[in-house]
């Protein structure tokens, strides 16, 4: 019996104080390490929206530069370059139209076979964010469109152009400002693409 006593008191455990700190010590270092990887991952999707929303901004100025510098500005009867019109035949507003001619080799200069590229959204009345659509216009080949920008937002995306100066110094310029927006991300770009000089 004595050796039973004995055994008793010498054992060790944890006592209710003990197990009730050691609960809350672990709580609050669990709660830490959520929150943690909350904000991670609230980060990564943020940043993800981000990088989404600059990439459709970029390819609006990628594509519009690439057709701006293959075109020809204006020479004043108000076909080669339109900015910002409704087409109500097609149902769109056109953000930006644009004449290219070809060049032909034959006979060594550029001829005039009427491609045009149009930029357009749906009306600007019907939805805020939408698809910025480019069509390729040419009598050969046919009319060609994709989707080249996705979230663009029509009220803070606008085109203007500057006509050639009078004494020939300058080809003209487009100004091109673009919003997209995605999932409360909003980023903004202002292009300034000149036409190529031709000799």
């Amino acid at each position: 019996m004595k050796k039973l006593r004995l055994i008793n008191r010498n054992q060790k455990g944890f006592t209710l104080i003990e197990l009730l700190v050691a609960i809350a010590i672990a709580a609050v270092v669990g709660a830490t390490v959520t929150v943690c990887i909350q904000q991670v991952m609230a980060k990564t999707v943020f940043s993800n929206n981000q990088l989404t929303t600059l990439n459709q901004v970029r390819n609006v100025g990628y594509w519009i530069n690439h057709d701006v510098v293959m075109s020809q500005p204006d020479e004043g009867d108000n076909t080669t370059v339109k900015c910002m019109y409704d087409d109500p035949d097609n149902d769109r507003y056109v953000l930006l139209q644009l004449k290219r001619s070809e060049w032909n080799e034959t006979e060594g200069k550029l001829v005039d076979i009427c491609n045009f590229t149009y930029y357009f959204l749906k009306s600007p009345d019907e939805e805020s964010i939408q698809d910025l659509h480019r069509e390729v216009s040419n009598p050969t080949t046919g009319i060609t469109r994709i989707i080249i920008a996705r979230y663009i937002d029509v009220a803070n995306t606008n085109c203007t152009y500057e006509p050639p100066d009078e004494e020939g110094e300058t080809k003209g310029s487009i100004m091109l400002n673009v919003t997209a927006q995605y999932n409360n991300v909003v980023k903004s770009k202002s292009f300034q693409i000149g036409f190529r000089l031709t000799a």
